[in-house]
């Protein structure tokens, strides 16, 4: 005998649908349930309360009423490859109170899963007979997952219908507004000609900010800045802060000398140069957070500024500034190098370089010679000029002595003296010029 498959409304839908009814209220049909009735086919029982074996239930994917029957409702439920393993034999509606309404069977089928080496989407859907369609919601939650192709395609023809008749509307506006459009001789009276404006009296626009590089209009001020006038002067007369305002003005350090801080090299744009000049010793100029200050030689956090000496610095946007002029900035160069201590040198453009420095000498006895070697500085890098010297201190006004600088080079050389009494020690000075 061929198996039979019904949907019919339980006790509890049906009395559920009745008070609906004659309350004038809405039967919220909001979940389906699916199960695999223990393993054997099944048959609905209108005392049935829950399904035999429920495997699965989620919210319905849709809820109509049957175009072709007033009478009948269809709730759908679409069930995606990744969830099965379970045969399906029957089928439940369940409200939002979680009440079984409806039951039904239907013919065995496996949803299998996705490792199971065969995955599909399987949509499930009863179709219900009931006496008042109006007394049931055909509300669904718009944020389910999946929707029926039917269900998509119904929704996509009601669109596009609607759309169809709008976009024949605005065709027809937008074509006869362009063509009256088009047909004017100047349809932009209020606007300035877009090809070659020829502007008259004296017409203006905003300054862009200081360190703009875009395409925005250069008005004569901000043009007057950026070829490299300065903007402005900024006195400084006592320890404080060069600030970012000051960029590309004059700074001029005055007054009681004292420490300035220059600004973070971050809170500007790279390129950003000071100009900083001073009319005192004493200036200090030191950097924000200890930011280098790359002399280009070396890299330094402070140094100081005599009068009338002055230095340009530029920020590379980031984590420092760079000395890129100024008399400051010849300290460091290589050509005016020096070495300020007991023993040290000075570098010059020409290339001659002076170097000096002190020796102790080990103590002696009368008309003995004794001999100190010692090293310059730095190595000429190509010849020794010339060496002198002379005693400082440690050699009593009776005596007398001999001395003379021996095997000299351009790294060093040898000092020779003897001393008509003994010498318990003395100190020497000396000088050598070389390039």
């Amino acid at each position: 005998m061929a198996a039979k498959y019904i949907a019919l409304l339980t006790q509890v839908g049906a009395a559920k649908l009745a008070n609906a009814t004659a309350l004038g209220k809405i039967l919220n049909i909001t979940h389906m349930g699916v199960g695999d009735g223990g393993g054997n086919p099944t048959t609905p029982d209108l005392t049935q309360t829950a399904l035999i074996n429920e495997k699965r239930r989620a919210a319905l994917n849709g809820l109509r009423v049957d175009p072709n029957n007033p009478n009948q409702i269809i709730a759908e439920q679409i069930i995606p490859e990744n969830e099965g393993g379970f045969w399906l034999r029957e089928i439940g509606l369940y409200d939002a109170d979680g009440d079984l309404i409806a039951v039904a069977n239907c013919p065995e089928t496996y949803k299998p899963q996705m490792q199971e080496g065969s995955g599909r989407v399987q949509t499930v859907r009863m179709i219900l007979a009931v006496s008042q369609t109006d007394a049931v919601s055909l509300k669904i939650d718009p944020a389910v997952v999946l929707a029926s192709r039917q269900y998509v395609d119904d929704k996509a023809l009601s669109s596009l219908a609607y759309t169809d008749t709008k976009v024949t509307e605005v065709k027809s506006y937008t074509d006869n507004g362009l063509a009256a459009h088009i047909a004017a001789v100047n349809p932009h009276k209020q606007y300035a000609p877009i090809e070659s404006p020829a502007f008259t009296g004296n017409p203006t626009a905003p300054t862009p900010p200081l360190f703009d590089a875009d395409s925005s209009i250069a008005t004569t001020a901000f043009v007057h800045a950026a070829i490299g006038n300065l903007s402005g002067v900024r006195q400084i007369t006592s320890a404080g802060n060069i600030t970012v305002d000051d960029a590309g003005r004059f700074v001029m350090l005055d007054g009681t000398p004292g420490t300035v801080f220059l600004p973070s090299a971050l809170a500007v744009p790279a390129g950003t140069t000071l100009h900083i000049s001073s009319r005192q010793s004493g200036w200090v100029i030191s950097s924000s957070n200890n930011q280098p200050i790359d002399t280009t030689y070396s890299l330094i956090t402070s140094f100081r500024v005599g009068q009338a000496e002055n230095v340009v610095l530029v920020s590379n946007g980031i984590n420092s500034w760079t000395m890129a002029g100024g008399v400051v900035q010849m300290r460091y160069a290589e050509s005016f190098r020096c070495l300020s201590a007991t023993n040290g040198y000075q570098v010059l453009p020409s290339g001659v370089i002076f170097q000096w420095g002190m020796l102790a000498m080990a103590p002696s006895v009368a008309n003995v010679y004794r001999t100190q070697s010692f090293a310059f500085p730095i190595a000429f890098p190509n010849a020794l000029f010339s060496i002198s010297g002379a005693i400082r201190t440690g050699i009593s006004a009776e005596s007398f002595v001999n001395s003379s600088f021996e095997g000299a080079s351009n790294v060093g050389a040898t000092w020779y003296y003897s001393s008509g009494l003994p010498v318990s020690g003395c100190i020497i000075s000396y000088l050598a010029v070389g390039f």
